[in-house]
């Protein structure tokens, strides 16, 4: 009985959204949940990748083009209600009411004018898509994920073919790695080894076993115990397998360095949002983040910093000392 019910109520909503020149609201709902997957639907790579493009900011308008969405939604509300209206109005001359409901259906768009409007394939020229917004953070995280990316990969590509089969490397934890702009936190990841960077987490974290990325940074732990105990098959594997032992030692910052040299830098830096990134990163701190080894510049100005401050309270000391004993 209910499944006939809920078979009846997906032919009327089929009809409506054929026939009708006017959606109800529950139409509309149906169609803008469609181009708005819920959050929970997004696969937690895709977002750990997203990390490098914009963040929109905590207190920003809702876009135009979703704005639209709103008002083709209300027009379409004002329509059907104006519409119920004349119906439950006291209008004694019926030609009057089927005029005004003809004349407001003829004002209204129609269902194919709204279908092309929502739809994905229309004219992306009407899309107004969000401006781009520079923030440091941004550009770091933008920097770190993509450098990651593509030493995880490498990684990979280096497992031995036992061992690729059954396992992989995943990035380091994204909440208290890859998205970690801390400038003191990044100052100590420099010195950090591959293999310490892919199983890092915070204390805080580390001890809770649901903590997100957590049961990745075990998997890694895992793999990198069985490629320092294993034996390697043929010369192909032993030879991958030595190059894997020595990325595995490398600290962060001799990794980075290799990244500037690789082709996906190369890619990185070619693109519009990284170049508008790069050219206000310039006007903020006087050089590029995309000259070489332009991000391990940037995180050793924190030391330089914390040095300059240090030395500059040493010489103050004796000076102190001379006042005191007067």
């Amino acid at each position: 009985m209910i499944k006939a019910r809920e078979d009846n109520k997906d032919k009327k909503l089929l009809n409506e959204f054929l026939y009708s020149e006017t959606l109800s609201q529950e139409m509309l709902q149906l169609m803008l949940n469609v181009f708005n997957p819920s959050p929970e639907n997004i696969d937690e790579e895709i977002n750990e990748d997203r990390l490098y493009m914009i963040n929109s900011p905590k207190n920003c308008e809702i876009n135009s083009h979703d704005r639209s969405l709103l008002n083709k939604k209300r027009k379409s509300q004002d329509s059907i209600k104006i519409i119920e209206d004349a119906n439950n109005s006291n209008i004694a001359n019926e030609n009057e009411k089927r005029n005004l409901i003809t004349q407001i259906k003829a004002n209204d768009k129609t269902l194919k004018s709204n279908i092309e409007d929502i739809s994905p394939l229309g004219n992306e020229q009407d899309i107004e898509l969000p401006k781009v917004i520079y923030r440091l953070d941004y550009y770091k995280k933008a920097f770190k994920v993509n450098c990651f990316k593509y030493l995880t990969n490498t990684l990979n590509e280096l497992l031995p073919k036992e061992l690729s089969s059954k396992n992989k490397f995943y990035k380091p934890n994204h909440e208290s790695f890859t998205s970690n702009v801390k400038e003191e936190d990044n100052l100590n990841f420099l010195s950090m080894t591959l293999k310490e960077a892919f199983t890092y987490i915070e204390k805080d974290k580390d001890k809770d076993k649901k903590a997100k990325g957590a049961k990745k940074k075990d998997k890694n732990e895992d793999l990198i115990k069985n490629i320092f105990n294993y034996e390697p098959k043929n010369n192909y594997d032993s030879k991958n397998l030595e190059k894997l032992k020595q990325y595995l030692d490398m600290t962060v910052e001799k990794s980075i360095e290799l990244f500037y040299q690789s082709e996906s830098f190369k890619k990185f830096s070619n693109e519009e949002k990284i170049k508008f990134f790069d050219n206000n990163f310039i006007k903020e701190k006087g050089f590029s983040m995309l000259e070489k080894n332009g991000f391990i510049k940037l995180t050793k100005l924190y030391q330089n910093q914390n040095e300059n401050f240090s030395n500059g309270l040493s010489s103050i000391h004796p000076i102190m000392n001379e006042i005191n004993s007067v």
